[in-house]
């Protein structure tokens, strides 16, 4: 799932460069409703791979479909 986040923002012009943590990539977008939303995924995304919280799973899925709906800068 995070490597679809990522290609939904590739495609909004976002790229994470290699030597980026999800964290440090999250935290370097600009200030937007899609910031935090990707923000919020990058926790959830963490607890899941690191902290073994499974519960993260539906809340990575439900953040990836919000994400997917926030309107493209410049209504594209």
């Amino acid at each position: 799932m995070y490597e679809r986040m990522l290609h939904m923002l590739r495609r909004r012009g976002f790229q994470r460069l290699a030597w980026q943590s999800p964290a440090e990539f999250a935290r370097l977008l600009p200030a937007s409703p899609l910031a935090s939303l990707v923000e919020e995924f990058t926790r959830a995304y963490n607890e899941l791979r690191f902290g073994g919280r499974r519960s993260a799973a539906a809340r990575l899925a439900a953040l990836l479909a919000q994400i997917r709906e926030v309107p493209k800068a410049g209504g594209r």
